[in-house]
């Protein structure tokens, strides 16, 4: 696949502004679902990403939460009865306990979510979601997300070029897919199988991620340098080797990794979010984990290291 075809991918660049962001919008939240309801009724445009949020124990019913992104949120022992679960993404969430009696869920994402055993009226609930699990209705960006999620996971050639193979189908069978990428078509569905392939996918990629935050924790943590920037203090480190870069910012928390200029990742270490986990592939991963290594023996020949005050106190 070209990225003519596709074009070039790299998800939002991830900054303070989204953290802020994410902090307003669990403001409007608290104030009650009424509000959260008609604030977006009044604000139809404005994206709602709460990726990571924690709900427990909340109550959530009649929540209009229809396409906003959940994804490894928990909601264990929440009350989303009648909640508006419209094309929303709950990949990875925890529904231990909820009850999401008489929600709409319609076309709602539910790879690898968590589902609750039962309703609070205690009706089974498993059967519903197998549903939405086993005839999952993807739009055209979840393909080209599924498409990069395999690629920077190495899998093979032939393997990609099914992937757009089915994008291809979908867009004949699908009229304004390209204009709008969000758009669902009930007649087009992944099957089982490839169900399987897409979540196998993420969660290589999660590894792949979480992996390589470790390793540029280690690296800035016993590497880096400190700094400032427009008076903020940042801790550092930058590669002659693909010309990457590693930067922690204290006052966020927030991790930054970039490759010519470009950031690849932004990820929050505190709070309830994790933040735009864009783009880490295998090159950079495994430059990540081959610089960790050599940490060690590093440090046994340095006696005088002090790392009381050189590791990152924050993370």
């Amino acid at each position: 696949m070209e990225n003519s075809d596709w074009g070039e991918w790299d998800g939002s660049q991830w900054s303070n502004r989204e953290a802020e962001n994410f902090k307003r919008l669990l403001e409007i939240l608290d104030r009650g679902t009424d509000f959260w309801n008609e604030w977006r009724q009044h604000n139809p445009r404005t994206t709602c990403d709460l990726h990571g949020a924690t709900f427990k124990n909340k109550d959530l019913s009649k929540v209009n939460f229809a396409d906003v992104n959940l994804s490894s949120s928990d909601f264990t022992n929440a009350c989303l009865r009648e909640a508006n679960l419209k094309n929303a993404d709950l990949s990875y969430a925890n529904l231990t306990n909820a009850d999401i009696s008489n929600a709409n869920l319609e076309s709602a994402k539910l790879h690898q979510v968590t589902m609750p055993n039962k309703v609070v009226h205690g009706e089974l609930l498993n059967s519903t979601l197998e549903i939405h699990l086993q005839h999952y209705i993807p739009c055209l960006n979840d393909l080209r997300v599924w498409y990069f999620r395999a690629r920077e996971t190495g899998r093979n050639q032939d393997y990609l070029d099914n992937i757009q193979s089915f994008a291809q189908e979908f867009k004949k069978g699908t009229p304004n897919a390209e204009q709008d990428p969000t758009i669902r078509n009930s007649e087009i569905a992944l099957s089982a199988i490839d169900i399987e392939h897409l979540s196998e996918d993420e969660s290589n990629y999660r590894k792949l991620v979480s992996q390589a935050v470790k390793d540029a924790k280690s690296i800035l943590d016993y590497r880096g340098k400190d700094a400032k920037i427009n008076n903020k203090k940042i801790r550092e480190y930058s590669s002659i080797q693909g010309s990457y870069r590693l930067c922690y910012f204290y006052q966020k928390a927030t991790l930054e990794i970039a490759e010519k200029e470009k950031i690849l990742l932004c990820y929050q270490l505190s709070g309830q979010s994790q933040l735009g986990v864009q783009r880490i592939h295998n090159r950079l991963a495994t430059f990540l984990n081959h610089e960790a290594k050599h940490l060690k023996p590093e440090l046994n020949r340095s006696s005088n290291t002090n790392l009381s005050q050189t590791s990152l106190k924050r993370i």
